[in-house]
């Protein structure tokens, strides 16, 4: 195990929020390292290894090489950027050129920059107010239905939550592939 990852554990060990990490899958992360260049001793590349990805109160994920594979995610997501994590809307968590990392909303169906590393992003996830950036798309027992969700699921919309909600929107689980694809059709229909 590289200093990379112990860190990541001590920061997992004092971060108040519910946190999960997945077990890895030997066969997931030979196919995994063997499709994707990594830089050695890189905090991606720890997560990768140790990790079959690292759920955050239900409502963040951190891909990694097993149940939430990082190689079947970034499948789902017809973009050139890497996909390193999602919420339970559709965001999306990605590398950006430079280093930065960006935030696919599903509220805009843009990318923003984030302007933060890899590091300052999962320091965010663990310690930081995630409860006001998210605080519009949550509800009452949010923390009770996203325990229900299994790990391919995510938490669809209607309207989506890209278009005018009028008399309110209703909510229910959805398959994440199913929650992405409808973003990314969407934006393919736009342009």
């Amino acid at each position: 195990m590289n200093h990379k990852f112990q860190n990541l554990l001590l920061d997992i060990q004092q971060s108040a929020k519910s946190v999960q990490v997945l077990p890895s899958d030997s066969a997931v992360k030979e196919e995994t390292f063997a499709a994707v260049a990594l830089r050695p001793d890189s905090l991606l590349e720890a997560i990768l290894s140790n990790t079959g990805g690292i759920v955050i109160d239900n409502w963040l994920r951190l891909y990694g090489c097993g149940e939430l594979s990082f190689l079947q995610r970034n499948r789902l997501c017809p973009i050139r950027e890497t996909v390193i994590g999602e919420d339970i809307l559709g965001g999306l968590f990605l590398c950006l050129e430079g280093g930065s990392m960006g935030y696919f909303a599903p509220d805009t169906l843009e990318i923003e920059d984030m302007e933060i590393g890899l590091g300052q992003l999962i320091h965010w996830c663990l310690h930081g107010d995630t409860d006001t950036f998210y605080m519009d798309y949550r509800w009452d027992n949010w923390r009770e239905d996203c325990a229900q969700l299994t790990l391919d699921q995510g938490m669809g919309f209607y309207p989506f939550l890209w278009a005018e909600a009028g008399q309110g929107r209703t909510r229910r689980p959805l398959p994440m592939a199913e929650i992405i694809g409808l973003e990314f059709d969407f934006l393919r229909q736009m342009s």
